[in-house]
């Protein structure tokens, strides 16, 4: 009977500790265009089951992102902003981090806003989020989750004016351009 107990027990917390994982529900980057210098982001993830964890969260953006700064952050837990949370950018591992986030209550879900630059050319790429505990710096795998974003190229558009619209006359051409975003 020993034995059985003792499975039974494994097993319990074997489950216990897959339910604390999150799932992707809503992502948009915007603008979504390539090399814009500053669009904004917003991640929501929920919990499978609603779990307590003290986390600081990294999201880990690819090589073919060149991230220059960070600004805008916010993070909402059950949907509430968490005030004490700060943000910051780590150029060399090309992440940015979230901490302070204190938390204290069960969590159902939660949402990571912040703005930064967007990828330098258009094509899919993933973005990696990673979560450490918040007292002993450690990754709780079982959190870690991948987004696969989308960046497309930004449209031009341009136009054409003539100081004359009759044939053989003598006119001045002017052409301009308009990025949609600042490159």
């Amino acid at each position: 009977m020993k034995i059985y107990e003792a499975m039974l027990l494994v097993l319990l917390l074997m489950g216990l500790a897959n339910s604390q994982s999150f799932t992707p529900t809503s992502y948009s980057v915007n603008p979504n265009y390539a090399k814009s210098q500053s669009s904004t982001y917003s991640f929501t993830f929920n919990a499978i089951t609603a779990f307590t964890a003290n986390f600081n969260v990294h999201v880990y953006f690819p090589s073919q992102y060149t991230l220059a700064g960070v600004s805008n952050c916010a993070f909402y837990l059950n949907g509430s902003p968490v005030n004490t949370a700060t943000c910051s950018i780590n150029n060399s591992t090309n992440e940015i981090i979230f901490t302070q986030l204190n938390i204290a209550t069960a969590i159902s879900s939660i949402q990571l806003v912040f703005n930064t630059s967007t990828s330098r050319y258009s094509g899919s790429s993933t973005i990696i989020f990673y979560y450490y505990n918040a007292t002993d710096n450690t990754v709780i795998s079982a959190l870690t989750n991948y987004i696969s974003l989308a960046v497309v190229n930004a449209v031009m558009p341009c136009w054409i004016t003539s100081t004359s619209a009759v044939v053989g006359d003598s006119a001045t051409y002017t052409f301009g351009y308009s990025p949609l975003v600042t490159i």
